[in-house]
């Protein structure tokens, strides 16, 4: 039995949409805490934080009116460590010799875990970087990197830990860097580009000569738009741009 934990119920029902504690209560020398005056009939995360502040899984609720629910156990499980190692592959490195890792991120696989995720620099090339008291289950591995003058973010691989393991990853990554021009009536033009895919747009420009550089998560053929930087606001549909060869030149006319 865990004395001292905080127990905590959490749901996103409420009117803005954002997870809040709708009740909290610390365990007492029997392992129990008692949670009063739940929402009913709302989707509720209990999970208990511990002094060390170790995690317990989360257990969903439901309740309805004078209902009295009881969750037992509430189990906390050992505490997993993650070591990563992180390299820029080495065609990459021969295009840009001073691009390097500036950052390791994890985060849960799982949403309702979010809070969780971790960040830490990495100041020198290839140096092991270590997250300890990660919660078992899936994790996301990412990294941001510093090329060509930008900060680039970039998931690398998914990691699955288990209770109380010490799991050791090399990873070995090329960020997709697409480099290009952008011309009207043959001369290089100083622009505002957005790249979108799906949902999601990205924003990069190119300088007074017309050249950019392009950094995107994945390859493939994306929807291009463009804007003069003399002109601001006059965006320009370009069309459907393929971005899958970085080794590629890339060329986007806007019309005269």
């Amino acid at each position: 039995f865990v004395e001292g934990a905080t127990v905590r119920a959490m749901s996103d029902e409420g009117t803005d949409g954002r997870r809040i504690v709708v009740a909290e209560a610390v365990t007492g020398g029997d392992g129990w805490a008692d949670l009063t005056g739940l929402p009913v009939y709302w989707k509720m995360f209990v999970i208990a934080t511990t002094r060390e502040g170790d995690r317990s899984d989360a257990v969903v609720l439901r309740v309805e009116p004078r209902q009295r629910v009881i969750v037992d156990p509430l189990a906390i499980p050992n505490p997993a460590a993650l070591t990563i190692v992180a390299k820029l592959d080495e065609a990459f490195l021969a295009r840009f010799p001073a691009a390097r890792v500036v950052t390791m991120m994890i985060r849960p696989a799982d949403p309702a875990r979010d809070p969780e995720k971790r960040q830490a620099n990495t100041p020198h090339a290839d140096s092991p970087t270590r997250f300890e008291g990660l919660h078992p289950g899936r994790w996301l591995v990412g990294a941001v990197v510093s090329v060509a003058g930008t900060y680039v973010p970039l998931q690398i691989e998914d990691v699955e830990l288990k209770a109380g393991e010490e799991q050791h990853v090399d990873a070995t990554f090329s960020p997709n860097v697409f480099e290009g021009v952008v011309t009207s009536e043959g001369k290089g033009v100083a622009a505002k580009l957005i790249v979108e895919d799906r949902d999601r747009k990205f924003y990069f420009s190119s300088d007074a000569n017309g050249t950019f550089r392009v950094t995107l998560q994945e390859k493939g053929v994306y929807r291009v738009a463009a804007a003069r930087l003399v002109a601001q606001g006059d965006i320009i549909p370009v069309g459907e741009v393929a971005f899958t060869d970085p080794a590629r030149r890339i060329e986007i006319v806007i019309p005269a």
